[in-house]
């Protein structure tokens, strides 16, 4: 069964942004890092996206 979900990238943004800012990262590199590993994905390079995000 086949059980994958598609997440909104404005969502997913906003979600890295929020994680690393919480680690103590400037707001600007944090939305520049969020925006960098979400477009990896969109491109289906999974190996640097949002899997590097923990």
């Amino acid at each position: 069964m086949d059980v994958s979900q598609r997440i909104d990238a404005t969502r997913l943004r906003d979600f890295a942004k929020a994680v690393y800012a919480s680690a103590g990262m400037p707001a600007a590199d944090a939305r520049l890092v969020a925006d960098t590993i979400v477009q990896d994905d969109l491109l289906g390079h999974q190996s640097h996206g949002v899997l590097r995000l923990g």
